[in-house]
């Protein structure tokens, strides 16, 4: 069952690496609104889609999921918005503003930072507690982040820096979605 989980993860991160290299060729001919904008029309006519067709024999072996919106309660719909806030428009946003000014091997390093900082948030507002092996790949990470945006802001043009900010700044919101679905947990379909 863990197993299956680090594959996810995984293929989520190679997910991040892809729309990385894709976001920054496709900002040459459009601007970052609109390319948001198509992404998510596009995310979410395929994930509605989905779920249509597998809507009515999606159940996992002992627990029944939700696979209609009228089955939330009010806190669900609040942690559902704070999430798509989060991950949805301040990352996307914050990401694709930061992968326009910088360049594509530095988006995908600050980018690489973000179980780090997941951690981090899961210390602070989730009272996970670290083992030392962990603290110690944070401050490897939270380290090699430093580094490698320092030898950027030496070398770089301000446009850059502007670039290494707005990233390093998108991990915050991104983080808040994985600490809100940790917090919060909603039975329901991953595509609805």
């Amino acid at each position: 069952l863990h197993l299956r989980g680090y594959l996810y993860l995984l293929l989520s991160q190679l997910s991040l690496s892809v729309n990385i290299v894709c976001s920054k060729v496709l900002l040459r001919y459009m601007p970052v609104l609109n390319l948001v904008w198509i992404r998510f029309l596009l995310a979410a006519l395929l994930l509605f889609i989905l779920h249509w067709c597998w809507h009515p024999g999606f159940r996992r072996k002992s627990q029944k999921r939700i696979i209609s919106f009228r089955y939330l309660n009010y806190r669900d719909w609040l942690y559902f918005t704070a999430q798509s806030l989060c991950a949805g428009i301040c990352f996307s946003l914050l990401s694709n503003y930061g992968i326009y000014y910088a360049n594509a091997n530095i988006a995908g390093i600050i980018m690489s930072a973000l179980p780090a900082v997941i951690i981090l948030f899961a210390v602070l507002f989730l009272k996970e507690r670290l083992t030392r092996a962990e603290l110690a790949c944070v401050a490897c990470a939270v380290c090699g982040l430093l580094f490698i945006s320092s030898q950027h802001a030496s070398n770089g043009s301000s446009y850059a820096m502007i670039g290494i900010l707005l990233l390093c700044i998108a991990l915050i919101p991104e983080a808040a979605y994985y600490t809100l679905i940790k917090k919060h947990p909603i039975k329901t379909s991953a595509l609805l």
